[in-house]
């Protein structure tokens, strides 16, 4: 996907830098699927490098989750880092399925409302908002695959709010005793 271009969003593609895909951090069964890149991603094109992935990334580290793929459901960042539309997301939404077919990863860790949204939509479940669902564990089957749906906060969100930041925490300790880490 490296030498992909896409020109579906104009708006995304007036204000991108460029088209920032997944990234794989060592063998992985962990899928972490965040909502789409910020500014330091869109600059240098790796997801989850600024203030929230430096959030994700303490909380990760602190519960021994060394390998994982990490990608967004959106690939070009929005301006002035907006929510990504829902057509937006439509149109990413064979890129994510490509990522999953490729990678086969056995857990999708999704963060924030609009990943969460957005993969509940692509498998058909039903989603009520970010607050009801963070910590759930959906399983579902996907192209004959078992595959295990956890969503959580985003990390930003958790910059404020200590509430969030305190589940967002309890769910990534809870993702590594489901990986059996």
């Amino acid at each position: 996907m490296d030498n992909f271009s896409c020109f579906k969003c104009p708006e995304l593609v007036r204000s991108r830098s460029q088209i920032v895909f997944g990234k794989k951090y060592n063998d992985y069964d962990i899928f972490i699927i965040g909502e789409a890149p910020g500014i330091n991603e869109d600059k240098l094109g790796i997801p989850f490098i600024g203030k929230s992935g430096k959030i994700l990334l303490d909380e990760l580290t602190k519960n021994n989750i060394l390998n994982y793929y990490i990608t967004n459901i959106v690939k070009c960042r929005p301006e002035k880092n907006r929510d990504p539309t829902f057509q937006e997301i439509s149109n990413c939404k064979p890129y994510l399925v490509a990522e999953i077919l490729t990678h086969n990863p056995k857990i999708l860790f999704t963060l924030g409302r609009k990943s969460t949204e957005a993969v509940y939509n692509l498998f058909g479940l039903k989603f009520d908002n970010i607050s009801v669902e963070s910590g759930k564990i959906n399983e579902i089957i996907f192209k004959n695959n078992k595959l295990l749906v956890f969503p959580t906060y985003h990390p930003a969100s958790t910059i404020f709010n200590k509430k969030f930041r305190a589940k967002f925490k309890e769910d990534i300790k809870k993702l590594s005793n489901i990986a059996g880490i």
